[in-house]
């Protein structure tokens, strides 16, 4: 009943950490201490109880996999693109633009014709993307 009561708690917490108005800095000082206590319950099960060593190694492969993706979901949470990138981007984008505004106003545009112009637009569109 143990175990079942810590995965209760584990599953609140995940509930809450889901949440959209989760602030990211507090998962920071949240320790697995709901998949800690299962561990620990497995452990005295296995050491002190009758069961089958099949089942006791399933269970532990299963808190290990739930130790990885709830790894995964926070590390996910906290990656974030700082304001700087996105300045970083808009400027890389608008002298892509520039860029082929000045190549389509030179002399040398008389040797071009429409489609030249939309693949020289697409090399350049494409390189942003």
């Amino acid at each position: 009943t143990k175990c079942r009561r810590y995965m209760m708690q584990y599953v609140s917490r995940l509930i809450a950490e889901s949440q959209p108005t989760v602030v990211v800095p507090e998962l920071r000082g949240s320790i697995d201490s709901e998949l800690n206590g299962v561990l620990k319950e497995l452990n005295q099960l296995a050491f002190n109880e009758r069961i089958p060593d099949t089942i006791i190694g399933q269970c532990y492969s299963v808190c290990s996999k739930l130790f990885e993706e709830r790894a995964k979901r926070i590390s996910a949470l906290r990656s974030g693109f700082p304001p700087l990138h996105y300045a970083i981007v808009i400027g890389l984008a608008l002298s892509i633009c520039l860029a082929f505004l000045l190549e389509t106003d030179q002399q040398l545009l008389v040797f071009l014709n429409a489609i030249q112009l939309r693949i020289l637009w697409t090399m350049l569109a494409g390189t942003f993307s």
